[in-house]
C-alpha cells in the first residue's frame, strides 16, 4: 500500500502576508496609485518604455525608441483633476468643508457658481459629486 504524504510548509501565515489577489492587483495598484498623486508620479511610474503596454502613458508605437518615449513622456499632461477629485472625497469624508483653488483669472464668480449655483437645483459641485458617487458605489 502506498502511504499520503501531504507537503508542509515552513512557516504559518499570518494576517500580515499578502495573499496572491494580492500580487496579482499589485501592479493595477501601483498605476491607481501614481495616477491620484498627479503628473510627476505618472512619469516616474512610466522611467522606462515597456514593451507589454503596461505604461500609463502609452507609446504610439511598439518600435518607438527609448529617446523618443523620453521626449514623448516630457511633453505628457495630466490633468490634476483626478488628485483634486480625491481632495474633495477626502474632505468629505472628514466632514470638513472641501477646498477649491482657483487661479485667478477666474474671479468670485466663478467661485461662488461652483461653490453654491453648480446644479440646476442650486447646489455645489461637492454636492454633485458626492451624489454622482453614491450613485456609482450602489449600482
Amino acid at each position: 500500500m502506498s502511504q499520503l504524504i501531504q507537503a508542509t510548509r515552513n512557516y504559518k501565515k499570518s494576517v500580515a502576508d499578502p495573499t496572491d489577489r494580492y500580487h496579482s492587483l499589485l501592479p493595477l495598484w501601483r498605476k491607481a496609485r501614481a495616477v491620484i498623486q498627479g503628473e510627476s508620479n505618472v512619469k516616474a511610474h512610466d522611467d522606462t518604455l515597456k514593451r507589454d503596454y503596461s505604461n500609463i502613458l502609452i507609446p504610439f508605437s511598439p518600435s518607438m525608441t527609448d529617446a523618443q518615449y523620453e521626449f514623448y513622456k516630457s511633453e505628457a499632461e495630466l490633468p490634476g483633476l483626478t488628485s483634486q477629485y480625491c481632495k474633495v472625497l477626502i474632505s468629505a469624508l472628514l466632514r470638513k468643508e472641501s477646498q477649491l483653488q482657483l487661479p485667478d483669472q477666474f474671479g468670485d464668480e466663478a467661485y461662488n457658481w461652483i461653490k453654491n449655483e453648480f446644479t440646476s437645483e442650486g447646489k455645489s459641485l461637492f454636492n454633485f459629486l458626492d451624489t454622482v458617487s453614491l450613485t456609482y458605489t450602489s449600482s
